[in-house]
């Protein structure tokens, strides 16, 4: 098991615990520790793997919108990928992070709850930052769509701010809980840049990394 794995599943310990065991990096995002503070690493492993699974049904799902027949090819494809079978049952953000993005994108295709797309947009935030570009990205399509279909203004705008809204209903009380913990609500992206540009040399790039 990876570093970063154990790493999250001690965070996750020291929430059961309530700090009486294991660590806590506040610079790392929440949610996988939430979740893996609901059992050990064997619970972990079945959550990641469970994951893994649902995405490959997202997958057929997004491609047969796309083209009918094509979704047995994409699940096929995503399934025998390197990368993604290797870490089916290796407890980090990866495979719950392509989970959670899948999902945004089947929100989007099958439903367009604004919404409800904005807090699984949140929820991918606090699975990892990097992931907030979503935030931006689904916003602008969901002003360019709704302006193609040739909705009203207030409509468009109506549909930004539930989308927004959702965002803000997941990631609040995170920030609330930065600036009551650590003295200021964005102290962990200051202190994981830092990290990033002092400490480890795969990101040199500091946050231009990310982006690149």
């Amino acid at each position: 098991m990876l570093w970063d794995a154990s790493v999250y599943i001690g965070m996750g310990r020291y929430i059961a615990t309530l700090g009486a065991s294991g660590l806590w990096e506040y610079f790392r995002p929440p949610l996988l520790p939430l979740i893996f503070s609901l059992g050990e690493i064997l619970w972990a492993k079945i959550i990641t793997f469970l994951a893994s699974i649902i995405s490959l049904f997202l997958v057929y799902n997004i491609s047969e919108k796309i083209r009918v027949g094509s979704g047995i090819w994409s699940m096929f494809i995503l399934g025998i990928s390197t990368l993604f079978f290797s870490f089916t049952n290796i407890p980090m953000t990866e495979v719950i992070g392509v989970f959670l993005s899948l999902l945004t994108i089947y929100i989007y295709v099958n439903r367009k709850d604004f919404i409800i797309l904005g807090i699984v947009v949140g929820l991918c935030f606090l699975l990892r930052f990097p992931y907030g570009l979503l935030l931006p990205i689904y916003g602008s399509i969901i002003i360019i769509d709704q302006y193609i279909n040739k909705n009203t203004w207030q409509r468009i705008i109506i549909s930004f701010l539930k989308y927004f809204m959702g965002f803000v209903i997941v990631v609040s009380p995170y920030l609330i809980l930065n600036e009551v913990l650590y003295g200021g609500m964005f102290k962990p992206f200051i202190a994981g840049n830092e990290i990033i540009n002092n400490f480890l040399w795969l990101y040199d790039h500091s946050l231009w990394f990310y982006l690149r």
